[in-house]
């Protein structure tokens, strides 16, 4: 339930293996979750529901899929599950591959068109299907198989992830009076960096991690629906969520 709370003391062991962890955040349920980016509360939840149920609920959002669009090529990149890794790799799934895609990192390829959508189905709570054509039919969006109130819970989640005291893109709060946007900072991994090297500074730039930042505004009314990919940018809220905030300043 989003109500479930995890203790985050800043890392999460697996054997001998520890995962770390952008903070230590003490109890943790959903909506602190999202607003603090609290990677011990997905890679917890995710062990808890399994890596079938994370990978279906990708798909449902619109990862992993091509769109009835005119364009010329479409990659629907890869949402893993321990089907897709016995066919491509001849290996069984382990814990390690659930922690992974609980951040969107390991397997995990999407593009910004699919963040874009996955992120209108969540601020509208309907399936919605992204056209290019000014006179292409406009259809009727049906609604999510999710709870509404765990949606809403999600939304307030990304809410206080620009406008909430322990946000990680405060500083990309929008301006315009009586209108809040709603995001989610993120980074897909070019290659193992270790903690010591987080910083960038040392890293080689084409081996710096990408930034993503995914938004929606209004809040309370959502119109518009924004994915921003900042190649080696390094982190979400320096480098991508300016970006989006800029865009939907616009």
């Amino acid at each position: 339930l989003p109500t479930d709370t995890v203790h985050c003391a800043g890392s999460y062991r697996v054997g001998n293996n520890t995962w770390r962890c952008l903070g230590r955040h003490g109890s943790v349920a959903m909506r602190t979750g999202i607003a603090r980016s609290c990677n011990v509360y997905f890679y917890t939840m995710a062990r808890r529901v399994g890596p079938q149920a994370v990978a279906d609920m990708a798909r449902l959002l619109g990862l992993e899929h091509e769109f009835d669009i005119p364009m010329p090529v479409q990659r629907a990149g890869i949402i893993p599950d321990p089907a897709w890794k016995a066919k491509r790799y001849d290996q069984q799934w382990s814990v390690a591959d659930t922690l992974n895609m609980s951040i969107g990192q390991g397997y995990v390829i999407v593009n910004p068109l699919q963040l874009a959508v996955m992120t209108a189905r969540i601020a509208t709570g309907r399936i919605v299907e992204p056209r290019m054509l000014a006179n292409a039919p406009v259809k009727a969006f049906e609604p999510l198989p999710i709870p509404p109130d765990y949606l809403d819970v999600v939304r307030a989640g990304m809410d206080d992830v620009v406008n909430g005291p322990g946000g990680t893109a405060r500083a990309s709060a929008l301006k315009v009076p009586g209108i809040r946007m709603g995001g989610k900072t993120g980074t897909a991994q070019v290659r193992r960096i270790s903690a010591g090297f987080r910083g960038g500074a040392n890293v080689p730039w084409k081996f710096r991690d990408h930034a993503l930042f995914i938004a929606f505004a209004p809040v309370d009314n959502p119109r518009y629906a924004v994915s921003v990919i900042v190649e080696h940018g390094m982190g979400g809220s320096r480098a991508a969520a300016p970006i989006a905030k800029d865009v939907l300043t616009w």
